[in-house]
């Protein structure tokens, strides 16, 4: 009797210990599901763009962290920061409102990163300015391209290191300063369509050529300066107005809308001015040509008359008016 109770316990306890076939099973397709799953994740994305919009003032910052690559974006009223280059608004990021945008500064601190600011942002001026002065303000990037309509109720500073593109109808109701360093250039598109109020400074090391196409348009109010370290082609396929220039590079081809006055021209090279009007210069102008100088006006071309003027041309002149 006692034997058999002894076996009865030992089959109990075997059944107790043995796994049931049914939870195995089960434990099995959920193993496998997890497994699946965690195969089936992506490697999470880094975003290298960082956007701040506080009291009017946006601000965004490309990092060296992830792609590089800074959107600002209009949908609607509304603007966004696309900060995983797929011009799509998520939740993750910045939006607001265009009416209530008074500044916009793209920046890096470690030069590198494209900035991209795209649609119509002409709801309403960008008025309240950067602690720096400007209401529109780009530093330490590799590239800027504005190809947004915006106005700016105040200055606009455009620093890059290869290149600055405009390609979109921009007002700027004071001054403009447009610098490439150390390499690159400053062009435009064909949908440019710039307005500065105020004066105009445009730098860079390689070639700067703007409006050459049809459609392009630039009007400066006030004193355009061009410098670059090669050559200087303004208003050859579009068109160009500048009130009063000052150019300094090794060939300078400018093709001019109206009246135009020369505070500086140097040229190392060639120096070639059409324009629609009169050619005259400021007092203390300082003219100097290396090579030929070719001058066209449907005016009257009048230079180097006052005594502090500079006029001094090595190769040969054309004067046709």
């Amino acid at each position: 009797m006692l034997f058999k109770s002894l076996v009865i316990l030992v089959n109990t306890m075997r059944g107790w210990l043995r796994a049931d076939p049914v939870d195995s099973k089960v434990h099995s397709r959920r193993s496998q599901r997890l497994e699946s799953t965690f195969r089936r994740l992506e490697k999470r994305r880094v975003f290298a763009v960082d956007a701040f919009f506080v009291a009017g003032a946006l601000e965004i910052e490309v990092t060296n962290v992830g792609q590089t690559n800074a959107n600002l974006l209009a949908d609607g009223t509304d603007f966004f920061v696309d900060n995983n280059d797929n011009l799509t608004y998520e939740l993750v990021e910045v939006r607001g409102s265009i009416a209530d945008l008074q500044s916009v500064r793209a920046f890096s601190l470690q030069s590198i990163g494209r900035f991209f600011w795209n649609g119509d942002f002409s709801l309403a001026p960008l008025a309240i300015p950067l602690g720096s002065g400007e209401v529109v303000r780009s530093e330490g990037l590799s590239e800027v391209h504005l190809q947004a309509d915006f106005t700016a109720a105040g200055n606009v500073a455009i620093n890059a290191i290869n290149t600055i593109d405009f390609d979109a109808t921009i007002v700027i109701q004071n001054n403009l300063n447009a610098a490439v360093f150390p390499t690159g250039t400053i062009v435009d598109g064909a949908n440019a369509d710039i307005h500065v109020l105020g004066d105009a400074v445009l730098q860079s090391q390689a070639s700067i050529l703007l409006a050459d196409d049809p459609s392009a348009s630039w009007v400066v109010d006030g004193l355009t300066k061009v410098e670059s370290l090669a050559n200087i082609e303004l208003g050859l396929g579009g068109s160009w107005d500048s009130d009063t220039l000052t150019a300094n590079a090794i060939d300078i081809r400018v093709l001019e809308l109206n009246d135009i006055s020369l505070q500086t021209a140097i040229a190392s090279g060639d120096f070639e001015l059409t324009a629609n009007g009169s050619v005259s210069d400021e007092a203390g102008a300082n003219i100097i040509v290396g090579g030929a100088a070719n001058l066209n006006a449907t005016g009257l071309i009048q230079l180097a008359d006052n005594a502090t003027d500079v006029l001094n041309v090595s190769g040969a002149v054309s004067l046709i008016s």
